[in-house]
């Protein structure tokens, strides 16, 4: 029941129309249409109810009223009937023998005494009601009032009071007791009472007055008759108060009928504008509004992502983000190559004019011919983490320069990842490892590779511990001994942001390169190449921007500023 209460919404549509309106919220459209039927329905019926209850008032007491006057007339009768046998006449005898000038006066003047009591009675019982009764029926005061002479003058006193109470018991819908508005209408109900009952006490003075008056007119004309026969005057005084109530008693039963008439004929001021009928669509979710609102979400939420992202963005995306954080020299940048293989692959071949050949030989261009490198040299490359691309510039350095006629080795250091051997399709039975403890030769240890002068080693098997057996001195002499039959070594390191070994064999260099990749390398990797240069003493440090989105005007352009 509370979960439908919830549910439920009644308020005012149009408070000088007077209209309200009910919702109900399910997800039963029929059920819906129902319950919001039922409960106009019932708002009419209630209203019907409230009618028939203040006319239900009225009945009771008109049954009061006429009980007592037939009471009354019996009461009468008896005392006519006794007479009559008593002196042995009727009543036409009666009205001859009586002086009938004082007589009609005084049979006038009496019915004006029971007029009088009548009115003073149901007043009385008004102004009881009045003062003494905090909540009142105003149709029991209309009751009341049927058939005195103050009938007409209270009932316009009467209607404004009983507005009141309506306009007050519709604003308890919508607001509590306590509200300034009922508080203002109590203030006017209590108000409108106060006049009421002044007025009920004023006619009741001058009822008062008037029966004083009349009583003592009645005595006078009592004393004038001055006749013998004193049971003929009462039985007259006698007849005439039987003819009086029975009138009265008469306007009862008719007033009593009208208003048994009015009961079964009452229908509702209130009638119902538009019956509810069972949703065709719901009402909620509305899909357009919630599109609208998905809409609005994802747009906000995407502002919000770019805003963070652009101000928490700290990925290297252009050459001017390495030149603004560095002056170690930028050797070369190599555009991006879209591969599905997870690994390295050699994009240098005979023949090979593309876009990628073409920077690899603008490196090799800028080491041997800017950096003015001479006789037999060692290459390192590193790079902060895995990813960067290292591998994949040792490889195709190492063909580019074999291509210009150099004999190139090319060492694979990284024995916690090893990933040459998968480059040239190779097994990693023996290398870099087994030479250092000495169980294989040189010559068992090199492959060749797939372009003339370039030759390779790889890892061999993944040693426990890797940093100890890289510092070890047997790699000056595999280097030394490598220097003997190769032009160019370059060794393909561990990324120094990971491993402290690396530097080992990096300062070992004459030529060391730094590699960075785009939209991957965060610049505070640049603060790891600077320090390097300064802390590490490796002055002779370049740098090489791998995967770099560019176009053939920018390529152009790149490659013509910022080596050094």
């Amino acid at each position: 029941l509370k979960e439908n209460i919830k549910k439920l919404n009644i308020v005012i549509e149009n408070q000088l129309a007077r209209t309200i309106k009910i919702t109900f919220r399910d997800k039963d459209p029929i059920k819906v249409s129902d319950v919001v039927n039922t409960i106009a329905e019932e708002f009419l019926k209630y209203d019907v109810d409230r009618k028939k209850r203040s006319t239900a008032g009225i009945l009771k007491f008109i049954d009061k009223q006429s009980a007592l006057v037939y009471e009354k007339l019996n009461y009468l009768d008896r005392q006519i009937k006794k007479i009559q046998q008593d002196n042995n006449f009727f009543t036409e005898t009666t009205n001859e023998i009586l002086p009938n000038i004082y007589l009609n006066k005084l049979n006038l003047l009496e019915d004006r005494i029971l007029d009088l009591g009548y009115e003073r009675s149901a007043l009385q019982r008004i102004s009881d009601i009045l003062e003494n009764q905090k909540s009142i029926n105003v149709y029991e005061i209309i009751g009341l009032l049927t058939g005195i002479e103050s009938e007409n003058l209270l009932m316009s006193i009467l209607n404004n009071l009983q507005e009141l109470f309506s306009k007050r018991q519709s604003l308890l819908n919508d607001i509590t007791d306590n509200n300034l508005k009922i508080k203002l209408i109590d203030k006017q109900i209590a108000q409108q009472k106060q006049e009421i009952l002044k007025l009920v006490n004023s006619i009741l003075i001058r009822i008062d007055q008037e029966l004083a008056d009349v009583k003592n007119k009645v005595t006078g004309y009592k004393n004038k008759l001055n006749i013998k026969g004193f049971d003929e005057m009462e039985f007259s005084r006698l007849q005439r108060l039987y003819t009086v109530n029975e009138k009265y008693y008469n306007q009862l039963l008719e007033k009593k009928a009208e208003y048994m008439i009015y009961e079964a004929g009452y229908v509702s001021n209130d009638v119902i504008l538009e019956k509810a009928s069972p949703a065709k669509y719901p009402i909620s979710p509305i899909k357009t509004q919630i599109f609208v609102a998905l809409f609005i979400v994802s747009f906000v939420v995407i502002f919000i992502y770019l805003i963070f992202r652009y101000l928490f963005f700290d990925q290297i995306v252009s050459i001017e983000d390495i030149l603004d954080f560095t002056e170690v020299p930028l050797l070369g940048v190599i555009p991006l190559i879209k591969m599905n293989e997870s690994v390295s692959n050699l994009v240098i071949e005979d023949g090979n004019n593309s876009i990628v050949s073409e920077a690899f030989r603008s490196m090799r261009t800028n080491l041997f011919f800017f950096k003015q490198i001479k006789g037999k040299q060692i290459i390192s490359i590193t790079s902060t983490v895995a990813g960067e691309g290292k591998t994949f510039i040792a490889i195709n350095l190492s063909a580019i320069i074999a291509k210009s006629g150099k004999k190139v080795i090319l060492l694979d250091l990284d024995m916690r990842k090893p990933r040459l051997h998968l480059s040239f399709n190779s097994k990693n039975e023996i290398g870099m490892s087994n030479l250092l403890i000495g169980d294989n030769s040189l010559e068992e240890c090199i492959h060749s590779g797939p372009i003339s002068n370039l030759d390779f080693i790889t890892t061999g098997p993944i040693p426990p511990n890797p940093s100890e057996l890289v510092v070890r001195p047997e790699m000056d002499i595999i280097l030394s001994e490598l220097k003997k039959h190769y032009d160019v070594i370059i060794m393909d390191t561990p990324p120094v942001g990971l491993v402290a070994d690396a530097f080992v064999n990096f300062k070992k260099a004459d030529y060391p390169i730094y590699v960075l990749r785009a939209n991957y390398s965060k610049k505070t990797f640049i603060n790891n190449i600077n320090l390097i240069r300064e802390e590490k003493k490796i002055d002779s440090i370049s740098l090489v921007l791998n995967a770099y989105e560019v176009n053939d005007a920018e390529y152009g352009y790149g490659y013509g500023y910022g080596y050094g």
